[in-house]
């Protein structure tokens, strides 16, 4: 089987051979994104205006990027900042009994979705779920205690009007091979970072003399039990380490870094569940090491030898600066 990570990521004949048989697909793609970019900015297809300032943490890749953490860390900045803000999400598999709906601290991953439900907890703001987002902006403006909505991923979603782009990449990846899909990893051209109002580089390397162009490190901050106990494994200790992430590799980077030895992996795909019986027997034979997303699926199950790694953003502060400069303008 093909890793499409090989074909966009790596530059073997293979990947280039690969890539270009996949160029028909590209254009299609390519033609079909243009249109309906095209539709939005010339108001032949509406876009939803919201009472509240919007602000969009999304990219124009496929895969992880650091979207989340930096949501959770803009939510925070904000409140200190004196506004009243709220998330919200598509919220990819979740399961709610109706749309929009405001994520409750009793629900679960199934109802809330991992990521809904990891930022409520880790930002302690509001946080709604809408499949069409437009409905769930509708809904927020109703509510006169929130003035400020942080869209976590919809960059390509223009049927709600944004007042505020931020783009996340990955250091290690960042655009790949440049091309769109299937060839690429790219949903829109590399043309469309040049209209966003931030792109934010995950892993401290952004060198665009660009001034919209930010540095961001994920800092960890702790590790723990799932049960919220400060966990006491030693360096150098050989563990297993689970992520339904869209880039695991930079989890298991993380923990070698922390000075880990990643022996063993459960690569369970990003949003999926793995079951209690592997589980079970992974965390039996080393310690299992987990992403805070993850974590939220997988607290309940009263398995020992389970640990969380939890990750905070840290981004320039001119970032915030600029942000702050057009959000009060606005406001």
């Amino acid at each position: 089987m093909i890793d499409v990570n090989d074909i966009w990521y790596k530059k073997s004949i293979k990947s280039k051979i690969i890539s270009f048989l996949l160029l028909p697909f590209s254009l299609l793609f390519f033609l079909i994104s243009k249109i309906r970019y095209f539709l939005y900015k010339k108001d032949i297809l509406k876009s939803y205006i919201s009472s509240k300032f919007v602000i969009v943490v999304g990219n124009i890749t496929v895969g992880g990027s650091g979207k989340t953490p930096l949501s959770i860390a803009i939510l925070k900045r904000l409140r200190q900042e004196g506004f009243n803000p709220c998330l919200l999400s598509r919220g990819y598999k979740a399961n709610p009994p109706f749309y929009p709906y405001e994520v409750k601290d009793s629900d679960n991953y199934e109802i809330a979705g991992d990521e809904p439900l990891l930022i409520k907890k880790e930002s302690k703001e509001r946080v709604f779920i809408a499949k069409k987002r437009v409905d769930g902006a509708f809904l927020i403006d109703s509510m006169d205690d929130i003035d400020v909505i942080v869209m976590d991923d919809g960059l390509q979603h223009y049927a709600l009007h944004r007042d505020f782009e931020i783009v996340v990449l990955d250091n290690n990846r960042m655009l790949g091979n440049k091309l769109l899909l299937p060839a690429g990893p790219l949903r829109e051209s590399e043309k469309r970072l040049k209209s966003v109002n931030a792109i934010v580089v995950n892993g401290n390397t952004a060198k665009n003399e660009d001034a919209k162009y930010y540095n961001m490190t994920l800092e960890v901050t702790s590790l723990k039990t799932l049960d919220g106990d400060i966990a006491n494994l030693d360096k150098g200790m050989e563990v297993c380490a689970l992520s339904g992430i869209g880039n695991p590799k930079r989890f298991y980077k993380t923990l070698e870094d922390m000075g880990f030895i990643v022996k063993d992996t459960i690569n369970v795909g990003d949003h999926l569940v793995v079951s209690k019986e592997i589980l079970e027997k992974k965390s039996k034979a080393l310690p299992l090491i987990m992403t805070a997303k993850d974590a939220v699926k997988y607290k309940d199950l009263n398995l020992s030898n389970m640990y969380v790694l939890n990750v905070e953003s840290q981004v320039d502060e001119r970032f915030y600066v600029n942000l702050l400069k057009v959000l009060n303008n606005k406001v």
